[in-house]
């Protein structure tokens, strides 16, 4: 009887002890949690900063031989030689491909331009396509280049710093589509690299001033162009078809609008990078998208790596999953299809609450207020609501850019492979 009492007695004692130890353990399951979050902000943070810096510096090894020494973007893809003498600059909206060379005693051959940038791994994927293509070799061994002379370095430099302004768009673009982050973080973070823009863009006056004061002498320039080959698209595209279509159906996604995605954002190379920092085909962001599939559809805590995320299959499952999300989830109720796959597109550049934004007016984030106007709209007042009001002007160009592609591929696809499944 008296062990009886004792266990009565103790067993209160027992389960506060026992409810404790549970709060100390989500306490500290939580502080670890947020630990591994700010760790990993910093470690994008950290990337950023190494990839612009040495964006920067390459900028001015280039500015010794180019007036207007531009990088690659989303309208075009550029890719110099390793002695910085040549480079092809690939115009996808254009569908053309000009190969330009200083103007020295070393003969203008375009076809062993690219195979040399080929022969140093570090070229556009389309640059295969072309040496592949014995028509588009032909007009290259056929080439009459033609000459002009580079401007003066001061008439670059607006457009060296409007590069700059986009990189930064880019990262604000990427921190209002975190849906993890507070618009009090948001804002704090954008103080910080407003900062940070306003010190890359005095140090690039530095670069241009020392050009002048060196008096480089530029040499002209030799270049061509021709018409990319019909068959580019589908030569690009088709090494990962297999993966697309099978998340296309997973996902329940049109696969003509996935390779549209995929096109825009790194035009079909696994291996790319941007300092946002976003990775692979799909240019997946750790922390938005990234974290938004592995927590809502995978079920797991961490984001995924920036090595998982270079894996093809891997890269378009992910990618494939936020566009669920974002019309499966936030941009649900938009009863249009055409209408919500314009805002989807959008959301995935620029999030779903930048899209809530173009149609509430303000800085109301607020997407269910906005459905109402959506779905009150016909689909083109909607895109062309997108186009006028969206807060980012790469979010426009984007916006057009995944439409046209999506229409190319919608064209193309039924006649790959005589595959009608596709």
């Amino acid at each position: 009887m008296r062990k009886l009492i004792l266990a009565v007695i103790f067993l209160p004692s027992l389960v506060h002890a026992t409810d404790a130890s549970f709060d100390e353990f989500k306490k500290d399951w939580q502080e670890q949690q947020q630990n591994h979050i700010q760790q990993q902000q910093q470690e994008y943070d950290a990337f950023r900063t190494e990839y612009l810096s040495d964006y920067d510096k390459f900028r001015g090894q280039l500015l010794q031989n180019w007036a207007v020494p531009v990088q690659s973007s989303m309208d075009q893809q550029i890719v110099y030689s390793g002695d910085l003498q040549s480079r092809v600059i690939v115009d996808e909206e254009a569908q053309t491909l000009t190969i330009e060379q200083l103007d020295t005693n070393v003969p203008f051959e375009p076809e062993a331009v690219i195979t040399e940038l080929l022969d140093e791994g570090n070229a556009a994927p389309v640059l295969q396509v072309i040496i592949d293509n014995e028509e588009s070799v032909k007009k290259l061994q056929q080439s009459t280049p033609t000459i002009s002379a580079q401007p003066k370095v001061a008439v670059s430099e607006k457009v060296l710093e409007q590069q700059i302004v986009v990189q930064y768009e880019q990262v604000f673009n990427s921190l209002d589509a975190d849906e993890t982050i507070t618009e009090s973080e948001v804002k704090a973070k954008k103080e910080v690299l407003e900062k940070q823009q306003k010190v890359r863009v005095e140090n690039l006056v530095k670069q241009v001033d020392k050009v002048k004061t060196q008096d480089v002498k530029y040499k002209n320039i030799k270049s061509y162009t021709i018409a990319l080959p019909e068959d580019y698209l589908y030569r690009k595209a088709s090494p990962f078809l297999d993966s697309f279509s099978k998340q296309a159906s997973d996902h329940q996604q049109e696969l003509a609008l996935l390779l549209a995605i995929s096109h825009a954002e790194s035009s079909f190379n696994p291996q790319a990078k941007s300092h946002i920092p976003a990775f692979g085909l799909m240019q997946i962001v750790p922390r938005s998208a990234g974290m938004d599939v592995a927590n809502k559809l995978l079920k797991q805590s961490a984001a995924p790596t920036a090595n998982e995320l270079y894996q093809p299959e891997t890269n378009i499952l992910y990618g494939a999953g936020y566009l669920s999300i974002l019309s499966d989830r936030y941009l649900k109720g938009i009863k249009d299809p055409k209408s919500q796959k314009y805002c989807v597109i959008a959301a995935y550049n620029t999030g779903a609450g930048n899209v809530a934004k173009a149609f509430n007016g303000g800085n109301s984030r607020n997407v269910k207020q906005a459905l109402v106007k959506i779905n009150a709209m016909s689909s083109e007042q909607v895109y062309q609501t997108l186009l006028k009001r969206l807060p980012y002007s790469e979010t426009k160009k984007y916006l057009k850019k995944v439409r046209k592609l999506e229409e190319q591929y919608h064209s193309k696809l039924p006649t790959w492979n005589g595959n009608s499944k596709l």
